[in-house]
Formats: C-alpha cells, sequence, structure tokens
C-alpha cells in the first residue's frame, strides 16, 4: 500500500497525468515529487526529478534544479544515475550566476547553500563508505 493510503493512491493517476502534460520546470518539480510520495514508487518520478537537476534542463531555472537535488536525495540510492551531475555541479567554480557580471553577497550564499543541497543529495544517494 502507498505510504498516503488508498486516496492517495487514487490521485497519483491525476499526478501522472498533469507531469506528463507539462514543461513548467517548477511544475515538473513539485508534481515528481508529489507523485513520489504519494505513491512510494519513483518510476515516474525520477526521470523527470534527473531532467530538471540537469543543468541544462529545458525551460531551467537554477532555483527549481536545487529543488530536484534536493528530492532526489530523499529518494536515495535509486537515483544513483544523478551523481555524474552532481559531481559536474560541485566541481564548478560558480553555481549560481545572477547575470549582473559581478557576484552580489546574495549570490554567494545562494551559491553556498546550493553546494550544500547537493553534498547532502549526494551523501544520501550514495553515502561513504565507513
Amino acid at each position: 500500500m502507498t505510504p498516503g493510503g488508498p486516496f492517495f493512491h487514487r490521485m497519483a493517476g491525476s499526478l501522472q497525468d498533469r507531469l506528463a502534460a507539462t514543461s513548467h520546470a517548477w511544475e515538473r518539480v513539485e508534481l515528481a515529487h508529489a507523485l513520489w510520495r504519494v505513491s512510494g514508487d519513483h518510476s515516474d518520478a525520477l526521470p523527470a526529478l534527473l531532467d530538471q537537476a540537469r543543468a541544462d534542463a529545458p525551460g531551467g531555472n537554477w532555483r527549481a534544479r536545487f529543488i530536484a537535488l534536493e528530492y532526489l536525495g530523499h529518494i536515495g540510492t535509486p537515483a544513483l544515475s544523478v551523481l555524474p551531475t552532481i559531481d559536474a555541479f560541485l566541481d564548478q567554480d560558480h553555481r549560481v550566476l545572477s547575470g549582473l557580471g559581478g557576484r552580489t553577497g546574495h549570490e554567494l550564499a545562494d551559491d553556498l547553500h546550493c553546494q550544500t543541497i547537493a553534498m547532502r543529495a549526494r551523501h544520501r544517494i550514495a553515502p561513504p563508505l565507513r
């Protein structure tokens, strides 16, 4: 049975339909997460979240990208295929750019926060060996 019980299990079909119908980054991320939480099955949610986690995501939005990374971390080991994306992201000097030319204080704080999200997601997906 699904984590939310029979009511939420019935909602999964509606969430799948909405996920398939939208290309908006935020909607895709939140619908995929809701679908996973409601159904307990990552098979439909994982591709949508992986797609949005990529730097070149269609209709991408850097904030939606990091929320997708956070949600992939919640899914854990089934999201192993996102590790190269996370590693490439962590290797960058600048993860968040405002497009204003210089690095602002807010941008530096956002960058640090996003780096923390990515490192936490990586740890949840592939915990270090002890």
